[in-house]
């Protein structure tokens, strides 16, 4: 199970909206998500933010989820 404490952040200094990011950049979940939702893949994702891994996209999906 993926640990959404260590993939995602929520710091305010990072976006000043305070929204939640993916750890250790400024790549907001909400631009993940809606990536997605766009019809991008996740390997198309990952090209498209080298830093990303499948994990930190898993990890965008679970911590929407969770949202609710």
């Amino acid at each position: 199970m993926l640990d959404l404490n260590t993939r995602i952040d929520i710091i305010r200094s990072k976006r000043s909206s305070g929204k939640a990011c993916v750890a250790n950049s400024r790549i907001a979940v909400t631009d993940i998500i809606g990536m997605l939702d766009d019809g991008m893949s996740s390997e198309a994702i990952c090209n498209y933010f080298p830093v990303l891994t499948e994990d930190d996209i898993l990890a965008c999906i679970a911590y929407e989820a969770k949202r609710g």
